[in-house]
């Protein structure tokens, strides 16, 4: 299976949890990170997520998202 995520998606689990959704969503984008790790899950990326990544001001999150 391949699956793509957006900018949004891959950035939650940065941002603040404190919020039940915002924690949710993180949990959720933590899991498909770690199937497609041990799993036949595939993860897809593109140019745009490249070029939009390489935007962000914030140097820490912007490494962490590329990793």
């Amino acid at each position: 299976m391949k699956v793509y995520m957006d900018m949004c998606a891959l950035k939650r689990p940065f941002d603040d949890q404190s919020d039940s959704r915002v924690w949710i969503e993180s949990q959720a984008v933590i899991r498909i990170l770690h199937l497609s790790q041990s799993s036949g899950l595939a993860m897809l990326g593109s140019e745009a997520l490249v070029l939009e990544n390489g935007q962000n001001p914030n140097v820490v999150r912007r490494l962490r998202v590329e990793t």
